[in-house]
């Protein structure tokens, strides 16, 4: 689930196809931190996924039969987050379909504000949170640390909004998204991009959870006005009670995404972020 590469949502989707051709279908998920950078890559977490494929691989190798499987996913879990919460790696959730991981939601409803291109272009979050480098490998320039983190609380031409603490602790696992309501100005099409940043009730940097795009195109398929829902790549991730949810948008999110080459802006009426969360009851918290 943090592979920002190959996204979780994509081994969703073939699974959701293949169940609705046969829902006996032979096929199985699993998600966890691994997989190219941001991913940590622990050799416990690689163990256990080996070993459920292994299993998997043994039942089916002497030829496939139609049964029920199962969607389960592991924790990210950072040696840099002050806050772990009560979980393991270990304590994986399992459901017959994605959205079958999560009961409930994690809702925060951030102010109005705007994005402009190319403003945002030397923000250093960019960098500090792309999919190839800084990478964790020993050879890299830069090392990261095992959780990706912010070293910088805001940016021109960047939207940015914090929530409020978190009432009580509960777990964000699946995707989840973001409800824009924008106007754009300046060019036909626009890049908005979204990182959910985790900050830690007893300080230090925002860690980041996940991340998502979606291309705004006025000529082909957008409105100029409208309402978008910006997908996330998702995560499985332990808060706590005291902890902020910090939601970025931004046109220019370099290296990792491209921004379009027209200089323009888009006006944000207040974007609502949605997270998926695994204990029942849903939390709302506003966020500034």
């Amino acid at each position: 689930m943090t592979d920002d590469l190959f996204e979780a949502v994509e081994s969703f989707r073939m699974y959701k196809y293949l169940k609705t051709l046969d829902p006996l279908w032979p096929v199985a998920v699993g998600v966890a931190d691994v997989g190219h950078a941001r991913a940590q890559n622990k050799p416990s977490t690689w163990r256990s996924l080996n070993d459920q494929a292994n299993q998997f691989l043994f039942s089916q190798i002497s030829g496939s039969h139609r049964q029920r499987t199962t969607v389960f996913s592991q924790p990210t879990l950072c040696a840099n987050n002050p806050d772990p919460g009560p979980q393991t790696a270990a304590q994986q959730v399992t459901a017959t379909t994605p959205e079958g991981l999560s009961t409930a939601t994690l809702s925060v409803v951030g102010p109005a504000g705007s994005t402009v291109n190319p403003l945002a272009a030397a923000d250093p979050d960019g960098v500090a949170t792309d999919a190839v480098v800084p990478s964790r490998l020993p050879s890299a320039v830069v090392r990261t640390p095992d959780c990706r983190e912010s070293t910088t609380t805001s940016w021109p031409g960047r939207y940015t909004a914090v929530s409020a603490p978190l009432p009580r602790d509960t777990t964000y696992v699946g995707l989840g998204s973001v409800k824009v309501p924008y106007t754009l100005t300046g060019g036909p099409s626009a890049t908005l991009n979204a990182r959910v940043w985790v900050m830690p009730a007893s300080g230090g940097p925002a860690l980041l959870m996940t991340r998502g795009t979606y291309r705004l195109d006025t000529p082909a398929y957008d409105p100029v006005a409208g309402t978008l829902r910006l997908p996330l790549y998702g995560n499985h991730w332990p808060l706590a009670a005291g902890h902020r949810i910090r939601l970025d948008l931004q046109e220019v999110d370099a290296p990792t995404f491209r921004p379009t080459n027209i200089p323009n802006q888009l006006t944000l009426q207040p974007p609502a972020l949605t997270l998926p969360t695994r204990e029942s009851g849903a939390v709302a918290v506003p966020g500034g």
